[in-house]
C-alpha cells in the first residue's frame, strides 16, 4: 500500500518481540530496515528510535561498545535536530545505557543538561521527570541527600499537577531512600500507604514493589510477625 509510517511501525514492533525471545538476527534486520525507512522519510524521531533498537541490539548480544555507539549517533541526531521534545528523551535513554554500563560521570552529566532544558519548558510533568531520572542515579552514587531533594521537588510538582499514581512512586522512592538511610519506620509508613493504593488498583507488579520494600522495613525494624501483614 506504499504506508511507510505503517510499515516503520510493523517493523520495529517485530523487532522489539524478537528481541525479547532473543532473535537478534531477525531483530536486527528490521531494526536496520525501519533506519532505512525513517532517513528516506527524514523523521528524526523515527531515526532516533532505530538507531537505540540497533544498539540494544548489539549489547544484548554482548556488543556494549558497539551498542553505545548507536546510542551515541541517535544522540547527534537529536542535537542536529534541536528539539527539546525529542532531545530530552533522547538524553535520558542515552544516560540509563551509561549508567548500566558503569559510565556515571557522563551519565550525570547528560542527565544534568535535561534538567536544565526541562527548566525552560512550562510542562511540570516534564520537569517531574527529568529530577526523578537524576534522583534515581544521586541514588546509585550514594548521595541520599541530593537525591532526596530531588525526589522532594517532583513529588512537589506531582501534587500541584494533582498526579496521584505519581505522587504514589514518589513516596515509594522516598521510603527506598528511608530505608537506605537507616529510618525504616518512615519506610513502613510510605510502603503500607502504597500497598493499599496498588491494592485497589488491582496493580500486581506495583503491589509486589510496594509489599517488598514494606518487607525490607519491618525486617529492618525487628517486627518480623508483622512481614506477614
Amino acid at each position: 500500500m506504499g504506508n511507510e509510517g505503517a510499515l516503520w511501525a510493523d517493523l520495529i514492533n517485530l523487532a522489539s518481540h524478537d528481541l525479547g525471545q532473543e532473535n537478534f538476527k531477525d531483530a536486527m534486520e528490521s531494526y536496520q530496515q525501519g533506519l532505512a525507512i525513517s532517513r528516506k522519510r527524514e523523521s528524526k524521531f523515527y531515526e532516533v528510535f532505530a538507531l537505540q533498537g540497533i544498539g540494544d541490539t548489539l549489547m544484548r548480544q554482548g556488543d556494549p561498545r558497539g551498542g553505545r555507539q548507536f546510542y551515541e549517533k541517535s544522540l547527534e541526531v537529536c542535537r542536529a535536530d534541536k528539539d527539546p521534545e525529542l532531545l530530552s528523551p533522547c538524553l535520558m535513554n542515552v544516560a540509563y545505557m551509561l549508567e548500566g554500563q558503569g559510565d556515571l560521570p557522563r551519565a550525570e552529566s547528560l542527565l544534568q543538561e535535561n534538567l536544565e532544558l526541562s527548566g525552560k519548558t512550562e510542562r511540570k510533568a516534564v520537569m517531574a521527570y527529568a529530577l526523578v531520572a537524576f534522583a534515581g542515579l544521586l541514588v546509585k552514587k550514594a548521595q541520599f541527600t541530593e537525591a532526596r531533594a530531588k525526589h522532594e521537588q517532583a513529588l512537589s510538582i506531582h501534587k500541584q499537577l494533582g498526579e496521584a499514581d505519581s505522587i504514589v512512586w514518589d513516596r515509594l522512592a522516598l521510603a527506598i531512600l528511608s530505608l537506605e538511610e537507616g529510618r525504616p519506620a518512615e519506610a513502613e509508613a510510605a510502603a503500607r500507604d502504597a500497598t493499599e493504593v496498588f491494592r485497589k488498583q488491582k496493580s500486581a507488579g506495583s503491589l509486589a514493589d510496594a509489599q517488598t520494600l514494606l518487607a525490607r522495613a519491618l525486617l529492618m525494624e525487628g517486627k518480623l510477625q508483622g512481614s506477614h501483614d
